[in-house]
């Protein structure tokens, strides 16, 4: 049995840290956002342990992916000795903040929930994506949603529609251990008075403020802010030429995606779009085109036409 997931990237619509927690993360409130970018996952039934493959050299095959992470954890916890073979077809940028990594993750415990029969109910399935990695349980709701904690407790938004999105992203990959690591430093000595409670309040009228009606009007017009833009363009110039090239653009909002390094503008017009495309196409970065994803058409196009074989129907959430 082959089945074949089509792994989805997200955008951070606004990235507020809080500060840092008991358990050594950091508390967030992020409004995540599904994007028409992906991936490929499929997962193909073995006789015996977990193989994972990549053309893109910078993807690993062994521990050190989250996606063999996923798989290694699924077969302790239901006590399987059946294997899996996982492709990885990448286009979703590595190191961009896009959220690559945890969607691939979340595509392999919806594919081995299917593939080896497993029956975990929505608490089960939310738990085990938690566990390897605070964007994965986004990636087992998709459209519109705010994480809160870690992230990884998501609560599902009135869809946010983005008609014309465009991602640039430099070709650097960033830690985000290492930018979360920064942002502290650069807390402590720029803003030593922060208030986690004036915070808190602020974000959550950013969030819950507006109409739900009215939220992706917001979005577009720019409203919110990603905290870890300041660090990351301090570490990486590369970022803030990216941003400063948008902005002189007919953009509506230019905003970095999660933990960088990924930038994405959102236009009012496909023309105004295309005007932009043109106008970095002399630059050395990757530029692409796409647009937000509802929940539901999220879930209709997860699994790929013919994505499975051997199986009569489609995973349903």
């Amino acid at each position: 049995m082959r089945i074949t997931f089509r792994s989805y990237a997200k955008i951070n619509l606004t990235l507020d840290v809080l500060g840092q927690r008991a358990d050594g993360y950091h508390e967030v409130r992020t409004i995540l956002q599904s994007i028409a970018l992906h991936d490929h996952i499929t997962l193909e039934r073995i006789d015996e342990g977990i193989a994972v493959s990549c053309p893109d050299q910078s993807v690993p095959g062994d521990e050190q992916n989250i996606v063999y992470r996923a798989a290694a954890l699924v077969r302790e916890r239901a006590n399987i000795t059946a294997g899996v073979h996982i492709s990885i077809s990448k286009r979703i940028p590595v190191g961009a903040g896009l959220g690559g990594g945890s969607s691939n993750a979340a595509m392999t415990l919806l594919g081995l929930e299917k593939l080896w029969n497993l029956a975990w109910s929505p608490e089960e399935r939310l738990a085990l994506g938690a566990t390897l990695g605070a964007d994965v349980p986004f990636f087992l709701y998709g459209g519109t949603a705010i994480g809160l904690g870690r992230g990884s407790e998501v609560y599902p938004l009135p869809d946010i529609r983005l008609e014309h999105l465009l991602i640039v992203w430099p070709g650097v990959p960033v830690s985000t251990g290492e930018i979360y690591a920064a942002f502290d430093r650069h807390w402590l000595t720029k803003s030593p008075r922060r208030s986690n409670i004036t915070v808190s309040c602020e974000t959550a009228w950013r969030a819950w403020g507006y109409p739900h009606r009215l939220l992706g009007r917001a979005i577009e017009a720019g409203a919110g802010s990603n905290d870890l833009a300041e660090v990351v363009g301090a570490r990486y110039p590369e970022v803030n030429r990216v941003m400063e090239r948008l902005r002189e653009c007919r953009t509506r909002c230019v905003r970095m995606s999660g933990s960088g390094s990924a930038v994405y503008a959102v236009f009012e017009t496909n023309e105004d779009l295309q005007a932009a495309a043109e106008a970095l196409s002399s630059e050395p970065w990757r530029v692409i085109q796409t647009r937000t994803l509802g929940r539901a058409e999220y879930w209709e196009t997860l699994i790929e036409k013919r994505g499975i074989e051997g199986a009569a129907t489609p995973y349903r959430r």
